[in-house]
């Protein structure tokens, strides 16, 4: 199905999966998913990522980078001036949960980022 995007980003891999398999849009991994091996970049490859943003804590790691790169056919992201990024990122729980209410917000999905 296309549904006029080229690309959405995800670090579920429930989504990595439906988002590949259900519609025409290529699916990048983002860097929330802390993917640091080549096991992990596999996993998602597998699931039907087209790309994925390796995380941070291994970008100066150049023997986990090359690795990883040849577990891997897909697109590899780095980021490298992710300063006040990872600041926040240290302290984050992401924590998502299904918002069931009565009206026209039951069943939807809230996503709720908690930085402590």
């Amino acid at each position: 199905m296309d549904i006029g995007i080229d690309s959405i980003v995800v670090a579920d891999p429930y989504l990595v999966e439906t988002i590949s398999r259900e519609f025409d849009v290529d699916v990048v991994v983002s860097v929330l998913a802390f993917v640091d091996s080549p096991q992990k970049a596999e996993f998602f490859e597998n699931l039907g990522a087209k790309s994925i943003v390796i995380d941070s804590n291994v970008n100066r790691h150049f023997d986990v980078l090359h690795a990883i790169r040849d577990s891997v056919d897909c697109e590899l992201k780095l980021l490298v001036n992710e300063a006040a990024f990872t600041a926040v990122l240290s302290g984050m729980r992401i924590l998502i949960f299904s918002h069931m209410l009565s009206g026209r917000n039951q069943g939807q999905m809230c996503l709720m980022i908690i930085i402590t």
